[in-house]
């Protein structure tokens, strides 16, 4: 059963179903609904344990935020739909994070059968990419803006349909397996699918040209890198000349980074692309709700339908319903209190990963962390924590390190 969710998560948007006011259900939305539930119902009925290192983290924010939305929906006045589709989002939220039973069963059971399954994912979201990027490499050549989605030119976006999403997920991806083989490099070994994937896996994270995968990559390879081998760092560091020097794009990325930096430094309204003038907007919009509701927040997923009553930003875009931060989105939908759980539920498999590294010497348990570091650094540029095709890939990881015993 985890082999087909991973296929539908590597299917990404393809098979979107469309629905009133832009609001689209996947099959692996509703696959992991049924799924992930009656995986839980059927430990409960075997009286088997359900707890884990984030079981009280996930359940009070889970629990937060569903008051919020009832909270909220009586002071704001959200219509009955608007808060059927908030509570919608926060069970699909729930029933991604209950995957991570299944995956640590099959840990304990056979952890080689779950890398297996999501390598070979990954590596099949790696080959639609290719594809899309040999034949559709425009999505204005398939109008694909007017559905909501930004029209990217040149870019990796595999079924994923948005580069940013997808660089993070092969950055984390790379660092996880990089974790993974690193006792067998040590050896003096490299298996030729190992080192496949991981060059596959960088050059992916190369040319879909999102910023903000580099600085995740750059920020949890350096981490892995300081404590394993520090030569790699100059490998690193190579890399990414050999990536400005010969690409005309990621020059450009990289020189438009480096002035939006300085725009934010000395505060400037002169910022170089429109990417990084939308994303100064979200970061203000978030700001501006957390500030006002600063206790509960409006709701979770409630910000689409916040901003079309105060702001109207983005509200068409598929992007209108989170902040592009997401710790600015748990504090605007969540509040404070919601803000104060998730960051536990982070600290939690913080101190676990580095506990287990240091205890068991397994760069498996690092490569996690660095992954983690990845996809945190990542998340303040956009909604990485809550996009729901990364979740899976997500329990998968977090699974060896949250089972008892990893081989």
């Amino acid at each position: 059963m985890l082999g087909i969710v991973f296929f539908l998560a590597s299917l990404g948007e393809l098979l979107r179903l469309s629905f009133f006011d832009r609001i689209g259900v996947l099959p692996l939305d509703l696959f992991v609904l049924f799924f992930g539930f009656f995986y839980v119902l059927q430990k409960i009925w075997k009286k088997e344990s359900l707890q884990f290192p984030l079981f009280f983290p996930v359940l009070l924010f889970f629990m937060w935020g569903g008051f919020g939305v009832i909270f909220q929906s009586y002071f704001i006045g959200f219509s009955s739909g608007e808060t059927f589709q908030a509570f919608a989002y926060l069970i699909r939220f729930l029933s991604s994070l209950l995957l991570i039973y299944p995956c640590i069963d099959m840990v304990h059971l056979s952890p080689k059968k779950l890398k297996k399954i999501l390598y070979s994912s990954a590596f099949l979201v790696f080959i639609f990419g290719m594809i899309q990027l040999k034949f559709f490499p425009s999505f204005y050549d398939l109008r694909m803006h007017e559905s909501g989605w930004d029209p990217h030119i040149g870019r990796l976006l595999s079924t994923w349909f948005d580069p940013n999403y997808l660089g993070i997920f092969f950055s984390a991806a790379f660092l996880f397996l990089l974790g993974d083989s690193w006792n067998v490099f040590k050896k003096w070994q490299f298996p030729f699918w190992r080192m496949v994937l991981l060059m596959c896996f960088l050059y992916a994270v190369g040319i879909t040209y999102s910023r903000s995968a580099y600085l995740g990559l750059l920020a949890g390879g350096a981490l892995f890198a300081f404590f394993t081998d520090k030569r790699l760092l100059i490998l690193g560091f190579s890399a990414v000349l050999l990536l400005i020097s010969f690409s005309s794009r990621a020059q450009e990325r990289a020189w438009n980074a480096v002035k939006s930096a300085e725009s934010l430094l000395v505060q400037t309204e002169t910022l170089p692309d429109a990417t990084s003038r939308l994303r100064i907007q979200s970061w203000k919009v978030g700001w501006n709700i957390f500030t006002k509701h600063p206790v509960v927040g409006v709701g979770f997923n409630t910000l689409k339908t916040v901003q079309k009553k105060e702001w109207t930003f983005m509200t068409k875009s598929h992007a209108g319903s989170g902040i592009d931060a997401s710790v600015l989105t748990v504090l605007s939908t969540t509040g404070g209190v919601g803000g104060l759980l998730f960051l536990w539920g982070m600290w939690r498999v913080v101190l676990l990963a580095w506990k287990r590294f240091g205890k068991e010497s397994d760069a498996l348990y690092l490569g996690i962390l660095s992954a983690g570091l990845a996809l945190f650094v990542s998340s303040f540029f956009v909604n990485a924590l809550f996009f729901h095709l990364l979740l899976p890939y997500c329990m998968g990881a977090l699974a060896f390190l949250f089972a008892k015993k990893t081989i």
